[in-house]
């Protein structure tokens, strides 16, 4: 059902390709994502600055790229972590010298295994147990921040995983 849903929701999305500002679109990411983390004992540290800058694309789909990174953070720290949870997401970005706007989700979730980072956005991967992921997630992001130019890279950092959006701005 899930993959009916967003094959229609591109096929939509191709019609609708648009110039949006990305900073208004963050900030929703960020209210929808930061009680519920809260209520998890789980910090959203958000540092977004993208001073008007437009990217494009379908602002519905993009949103979508960071729901999956953000749970995805989420279920992560919570198996480091267990049931109090307690750790950090930090979702931060900015405008690059070269006319890109990068963003990042960053995690305390204990990063994965490397083995791990080069199949992560193939399509129905997944480490998680049966009944727990569809291993689309993270295969639809790629495919969305594709179609709109520009890359999406994964890489283990001290205490977790740091995935890095890079995207053109609208000119």
């Amino acid at each position: 059902r899930h993959a009916v849903d967003y094959w229609r929701a591109r096929a939509k999305a191709g019609e609708t390709n648009e110039p949006f500002m990305l900073q208004p679109v963050m900030e929703q990411v960020r209210e929808m994502y930061e009680e519920q983390l809260a209520l998890a004992n789980i910090k959203l540290v958000f540092d977004c600055h993208f001073d008007g800058a437009k990217v494009n694309g379908e602002p519905t789909l993009f949103e979508q790229v960071f729901l999956n990174l953000i749970a995805n953070s989420r279920d992560a720290i919570k198996e480091i972590f267990g049931r109090e949870a307690g750790g950090t997401i930090t979702l931060s970005g900015e405008l690059e010298a070269d006319g890109t706007c990068r963003i990042s989700v960053a995690d305390n979730g204990g990063g994965v295994d490397d083995s791990v980072l080069a199949d992560m956005f193939d399509p129905f991967f997944t480490t998680k147990e049966p009944g727990k992921g569809t291993g689309l997630g993270l295969s639809v992001s790629f495919g969305t921040v594709r179609d709109m130019h520009g890359t999406i890279v994964a890489e283990n950092i001290d205490s977790g995983l740091r995935v890095t959006l890079r995207i053109p701005v609208f000119h």
